[in-house]
């Protein structure tokens, strides 16, 4: 997908704005992305528009659905995102609209009119060339506020730890400056494959950094609620994954992973907390020191991994918190969770010093971020194939990290029932009803 060229929207006039509503059949709001061609307009009630001799109208709000896990209702994934700007891109290049309005439209609740809004902005943010700013302004002009989006905590607190749509364009700014992702060269079916919410998975798990970071849901020793190690050890292979962070009790033998030549590390911390300096130390060590990419979970590779992910994001893409929390949803529904929000909030400004000492160090300048030749799902990426290290290259890399682990580990409680656990269950529950 290339960029829309498009004329720069100019202000309308009252009046115009007038006509316009009358033309769509009445909406409560309409949002005008391009001039004369594309809108996004919310109705009070679900009906049905049928389209006009110069207007062509569509709707995705059951079509491209959020499954949550308890109060949070967004954002939509990536695959979702994706989705909708080939939906959209079709319609704008196709000739079935062509010369039409195009008029994308929702309804009047907050779950929908939020989704609806975060992917007509992602759209104009990705491939109207605007600005989050723009595309915010376009769709702050209402008397109707957009609901934040809540995280997945399970007592049922709304509005305590959120993020807001501006939040999420920015980080899809961002991500796609620094070519994070990449829409002409994603594979849409790698990424629903693995999809933890996909009742056909095989496996659940999700790119974050290109090449580099992985989040997924911890295995067992047999399968178990989770997919067992021995699902993911090809993937791995192929993917140039070579290490692998545990960050909950052990539910399976690392040598599980290790006899396959992936190096394995346990940065264990208790289930709905937030990892110590010590543990986030060596996790940002073994992150800038590997070689290839690292998988990363905790019982259901959301909160613990997430909030790891999350440092990491700030320290070398200078994401505010909230865009990288974002971000981590935007690709892995669920990430961060609670009391972990407010953590990383509070760590940005640290984060963004160590990355700026960072790349002082690395490039010469704290100012030069890395942009990556290939993004997450890429499909010409999954033809780079590297060298991997030796057992005896990485012992000797990781010596003092590993013996940190040893310490920490005859000091660390087994867990119970974890935070992990109930996610997962409460979103099979989820999937099974609405599979009804």
């Amino acid at each position: 997908m290339e960029r829309v060229t498009v004329v720069r929207r100019k202000k309308t006039t009252d009046e115009r704005k007038i006509q316009i509503s009358k033309d769509l059949n009445e909406p409560l709001e309409t949002h005008e992305f391009i001039e004369g061609r594309l809108y996004f307009a919310v109705y009070r009630n679900k009906i049905i528009i049928d389209d006009t001799e110069d207007t062509h109208f569509f709707n995705t709000d059951d079509l491209l659905v959020y499954t949550n896990f308890f109060e949070d209702f967004g954002p939509l994934n990536l695959g979702k995102l994706y989705r909708f700007c080939r939906i959209l891109y079709g319609k704008l290049k196709g000739d079935a609209a062509d010369n039409k309005r195009i008029v994308y439209w929702t309804v009047l609740t907050d779950a929908k009119r939020a989704n609806a809004a975060f992917l007509i902005g992602c759209f104009a943010v990705i491939l109207l060339d605007m600005s989050p700013r723009e595309a915010i302004a376009i769709l702050n002009r209402t008397k109707y506020k957009y609901k934040p989006f809540n995280d997945a905590n399970m007592g049922n607190i709304v509005g305590e730890n959120t993020i807001r749509l501006h939040d999420c364009l920015s980080s899809i700014n961002k991500a796609f400056y620094f070519n994070l992702v990449n829409f002409a060269d994603f594979d849409l079916s790698e990424y629903e494959h693995y999809e933890g919410a996909n009742p056909r998975s095989e496996g659940d798990l999700s790119w974050i950094v290109p090449q580099k970071l992985i989040a997924f849901a911890g295995p067992c020793g047999e399968r178990n609620g989770n997919w067992p190690v021995e699902l993911y050890i090809g993937y791995f292979q192929d993917c140039n994954v070579f290490t692998v962070i545990r960050l909950n009790k052990s539910l399976y033998d690392c040598k599980r992973f290790t006899l396959h030549g992936i190096d394995h590390f346990d940065l264990i911390f208790p289930d709905g907390t937030t990892p110590p300096d010590d543990i986030l130390d060596d996790f940002l060590e073994i992150a800038e020191k590997s070689v290839g990419a690292i998988a990363i979970h905790c019982k259901a590779g959301l909160g613990r991994t997430g909030c790891l992910i999350g440092i990491f994001l700030m320290k070398h893409y200078r994401m505010t918190a909230t865009e990288a929390i974002a971000w981590m949803r935007i690709c892995r529904p669920g990430c961060v969770i609670g009391q972990q929000q407010k953590w990383l909030q509070a760590k940005q400004s640290w984060a963004w010093r160590q990355g700026d000492a960072h790349r002082e160090r690395i490039y010469g300048s704290s100012e030069k971020v890395r942009q990556h030749k290939y993004g997450v799902y890429s499909v010409k990426g999954r033809t780079v194939k590297l060298r991997q290290p030796s057992e005896a290259d990485r012992a000797g890399k990781f010596a003092d990290v590993r013996e940190r682990i040893r310490k920490r580990r005859q000091n660390f409680e087994a867990e119970r029932e974890t935070q992990g656990d109930l996610l997962l269950a409460s979103r099979n529950s989820n999937m099974e009803r609405l599979r009804r």
